[in-house]
């Protein structure tokens, strides 16, 4: 095992190299040795790992069809990997208050999307992105700004760009930065604090995962007691994001960034205004518990996570962050159901799979590039002669525990979720029209999917579907779409809200 980890202990000085590796010795240590605790008694290559994913993938798309075909369950149909019964709760946005705070939602994304700076801009904004960054850049200038200066910004490039970038995705609503950084290290997250005068609220946006640093926070996945003012010994949260909240929380007090921000315009009422805490991704996860750290100063707070991590807080801290979280998770993004637990079982479904499987690898590879018929013509094994009958000879591991069957130790790990009250935003493809995508589901006339959005619970995503929109329901630039699309039905003429569909049995 030590040598084991000794070699883990080398990949990671590699994979990291430009960073140097004194500094961060015991941040490869650690991830070396949970890295070989997962991947330990594993005797796989790539090609084995993508086959099977490709063969859970098939089991999970079959498993759905059986389940929605069989009379006695109350499944009517699955959006999005979420099978849809008489108790699902759609968000009833035709009532005026629901689409009032639904659209608060979408707006604080634009925060949340902003923390990226200029990398994630040109991203979404691939065509004319850096001619709009031009209007705002400034030439020749230091990254930092002064001390008494307003805003205050430290780290950002000599021209500027992160700012420009910054206030071109913030739109043009009436807010001013007061404090930005763009400084970034292991468990040090850049963030910035923006006056919000439209919706009276001083706003903390805390930036996602973009850098390699930031993997290597996100990799200390491990659980860790939450510093929480009740000393609750069962709150426990992702190491590396506790570490991150507790920097941003050290800098608030610190130089007392959230105390000039509220007595940034007394005139406009600035005293009065509402702490809300934003971020996508990593920036979610660390926004959801630095919203514990400061609630007992700041009672009132609000905390919008968008796309959080699985594997961030232990159940007891997850049911309490419900009253002052929302969550928002699109379509099928995996990082909402990332975890160790949820990797443990995700390790073992996969091992499962491939195990039981007697097609090629190469039948199994090949299939995955091809259309959906032939793709099951191709998964299925000698005497088999439909899904169905594959099924019964290839029985689906469970998801909510280890396969007893596969001969895999494995340590066990404290289950953690995702933070608050959880909004799922799900895809109909509607199939009057007939039209096929790439991925063979059937759209709309205009081409696009329609989003609903539902009240989802938060052990829903304990389990890793697979599926080629996996990252990319990910991605902030999505997550923006999707909730501007439920938030402004007719902006572009469609009409979509997630009341528009009546299922029945």
């Amino acid at each position: 095992m030590r040598t084991y980890q000794s070699t883990w202990d080398h990949r990671c000085k590699i994979l990291f190299c430009c960073m140097g590796t004194d500094q961060y010795q015991d941040s490869f240590s650690e991830i070396a040795r949970l890295l070989t605790d997962f991947f330990r008694d594993l005797d796989l290559v790539p090609t084995d790992i993508m086959a099977g994913l490709v063969l859970l993938r098939r089991d999970q798309k079959s498993r759905q069809e059986t389940l929605v075909r069989q009379n006695e369950t109350d499944i009517y149909e699955f959006l999005s990997g979420v099978g849809v019964t008489s108790k699902t709760r759609f968000l009833c946005l035709n009532e005026a208050e629901q689409l009032e705070a639904f659209q608060l939602t979408a707006h604080y994304m634009k925060f949340a999307l902003a923390a990226y700076g200029w990398p994630m801009y040109l991203l979404g904004h691939s065509s004319n992105g850096l001619c709009l960054l031009c209007t705002d850049v400034r030439w020749c200038c230091s990254g930092n700004s002064e001390p008494d200066s307003i805003p205050v910004v430290i780290g950002d490039t000599c021209s500027g760009c992160h700012m420009a970038a910054l206030k071109q995705s913030c739109g043009d609503g009436d807010y001013q930065v007061i404090y930005a950084t763009f400084h970034v290290d292991v468990s040090e997250t850049p963030f910035f604090i923006a006056v919000d005068y439209d919706h009276r609220s001083v706003v903390v946006s805390i930036r996602g995962t973009i850098s390699m640093k930031d993997v290597i926070t996100d990799l200390h996945a491990e659980a860790e007691p939450i510093p929480y003012h009740l000393h609750r010994h069962d709150w426990l949260g992702h190491k590396g994001m506790v570490q991150s909240a507790l920097y941003i929380h050290n800098k608030l007090e610190s130089e007392n960034l959230l105390g000039r921000a509220f007595s940034h315009n007394a005139d406009r009422g600035t005293p009065d205004f509402q702490l809300v805490l934003v971020g996508h991704s990593l920036g979610a996860g660390t926004a959801a518990i630095l919203a514990l750290l400061l609630r007992h100063d700041y009672p009132t707070l609000h905390c919008y996570a968008y796309s959080p991590p699985g594997g961030l807080l232990s159940l007891p801290a997850a049911e309490f962050t419900k009253q002052f979280v929302t969550s928002v998770v699109v379509g099928k993004d995996v990082v909402p159901r990332l975890g160790l637990h949820q990797l443990e079982t995700l390790r073992t479904s996969l091992m499962t799979a491939i195990k039981k499987s007697t097609t090629p690898k190469w039948n199994i590879l090949g299939s995955g590039l091809m259309c959906c018929d032939r793709r099951k013509e191709l998964l299925l094994t000698p005497g088999q002669s439909n899904v169905e009958e594959g099924l019964k000879e290839v029985p689906l591991s469970p998801v909510t525990g280890h396969s007893s069957d596969v001969n895999i130790t494995l340590p066990t790990h404290q289950p953690l979720y995702p933070p608050g009250q959880i909004i799922h935003i799900v895809r109909q493809h509607p199939k009057a029209d007939g039209e096929k995508t790439t991925n063979g589901e059937t759209t709309n006339k205009s081409g696009d999917p329609i989003y609903q959005a539902i009240w989802a619970d938060t052990v829903d995503f304990d389990e890793v579907l697979i599926s080629p929109v996996m990252v990319q329901d990910h991605m902030p630039d999505t997550v923006l779409r999707a909730l501007n699309k439920l938030a402004y039905p007719t902006a572009d003429g469609v009409a979509e809200t997630s009341t528009d569909v009546v299922f029945s049995p």
